[in-house]
């Protein structure tokens, strides 16, 4: 803008030496509104008036040439400040792609490590948090329901145990009773050849035996000997000792009994032994089981933990990497809404400078149509 001045102040020193001297080529404006228009136009620009005083004057062959010299010099000056316009500009542009790439980039990256870390955090971390959790949830309700069977097992055991026992106990004490009311009979028989006084006693002392054998059998579980006892309980409220047949009938029922019962006895014992090793497999099962359990809930408790501090880093994380892409967003928008401004007002002053070429074209154009014709070129001097 200052070359354009400094051309205009020489352009007025040349108009002030030009001489007011009448030519047959002089020409005034003609007061046409088209004229007026572009007089107007003319006194607006930054060398309209000088050339308005020009158009006011005589002009010789020699200041016409100056005049258009003149115009020629404000044409170059204005395209020689299109052109260094031009280059800052697109020097200016090369300056802001850079700039704009790494700033794009740094926003590409950040976005690709926000995305990364979101999908990690709820495709991977979140969902193992949640089977962790449910996991943790249902080992330790898998342990109490294994301890909880293992409580009922064991006490089911011990009432099993006590009813064997006190079942083996009534068995043995029917046995005993057997072999004693064996023996009453057996010593009856013996005092009924030697002392047949002492036989009634020997009688009423069976008949407690077969009484006692008798409360004793219905004692017994599922008491299968109900028609054997009743014959010997039949026999002795009769009383038929008089013989030894009918003695060692009685003996042999007694003996038949006492088999049965013992039969009954080991039956019992080989249940018991099946039932404490059955027991005790399946107490050794479920202790293993509540100790594979009680690891799998510390090393998922121990996962769960680590997830949770991975989520509240990978949270902490993300709330820093989303602030830097903000902030290189916001540092990329601004760069572009400045880049817009120097883009629009690079267009203006190009605008502003093709105007001014425009109407100094003009301004030549309004010479031509007042007689002020652009001379022909000097000839070179001779060397």
């Amino acid at each position: 803008m200052k070359g354009i001045t400094a051309l205009i102040v020489i352009f007025g020193v040349l108009a002030g030496t030009f001489a007011v001297v009448p030519t047959e080529k002089q020409g005034t404006i003609e007061s046409l509104a088209e004229m007026d228009a572009v007089m107007a136009k003319l006194q607006d620009s930054r060398f309209g008036a000088l050339l308005n005083s020009f158009l006011q004057m005589s002009v010789p062959q020699q200041q016409a040439r100056d005049l258009y010299e003149g115009f020629d010099q404000i044409i170059e000056s204005l395209k020689r400040l299109i052109k260094e316009e031009d280059d800052n500009f697109k020097q200016n542009l090369k300056s802001y792609r850079s700039v704009k790439g790494v700033m794009k980039s740094a926003v590409d990256d950040y976005t690709r490590k926000v995305n990364l870390g979101k999908q990690r955090l709820e495709q991977e971390l979140k969902p193992n948090r949640k089977m962790f959790e449910d996991t943790v949830a249902s080992t330790e309700t898998d342990i109490i329901t294994t301890k909880n069977q293992l409580t009922k097992l064991e006490s089911g055991q011990q009432k099993a145990e006590k009813e064997y026992k006190d079942q083996r106990q009534q068995l043995d004490k029917l046995i005993a009773a057997i072999d004693k009311a064996i023996e009453v009979l057996q010593t009856a028989d013996k005092q009924q050849q030697q002392q047949p006084a002492m036989v009634e006693t020997r009688v009423e002392s069976f008949r407690q035996r077969i009484t006692e054998i008798s409360n004793g059998v219905k004692a017994v579980k599922g008491y299968p000997y109900k028609p054997l006892v009743h014959a010997l309980v039949m026999i002795s409220q009769r009383g038929d000792f008089s013989t030894q047949e009918s003695i060692a009938k009685i003996v042999g029922l007694l003996n038949k009994l006492r088999s049965q019962l013992t039969a009954q006895l080991e039956e019992l014992d080989k249940s018991n032994q099946d039932a404490n090793r059955s027991f005790q497999e399946t107490k050794k099962a479920q202790e293993e089981m509540v100790k594979t359990l009680t690891v799998k809930l510390r090393r998922t408790q121990r996962q769960l933990t680590r997830t949770y501090a991975e989520i509240s880093q990978l949270e902490n994380s993300l709330k820093e990497l989303e602030a830097t892409l903000q902030k290189w967003t916001d540092s990329l928008q601004g760069l572009e809404d400045y880049w817009s401004k120097m883009t629009e007002q690079h267009n203006k002053v190009l605008q502003d400078f093709n105007d001014e070429i425009a109407l100094v074209k003009k301004a030549i154009q309004v010479c031509e149509q007042n007689g002020i014709s652009r001379p022909p070129a000097a000839p070179k001097k001779a060397l």
